[in-house]
């Protein structure tokens, strides 16, 4: 992904089947906003 000078969309439309696919609004969100809690606990 890093080497190829795609956008991570491009990359990820390269993959055919997204068993979760309908759900990745929500998994994505979750993320944010968990991982935007953990970061703030770490740094000062």
């Amino acid at each position: 992904m890093f080497k190829s000078g795609m956008s991570p969309k491009e990359v990820m439309d390269l993959i055919p089947v997204k068993p979760i696919g309908e759900n990745e609004p929500q998994i994505t969100e979750i993320y944010r906003s968990k991982l935007h809690g953990l970061f703030e606990k770490i740094r000062p």
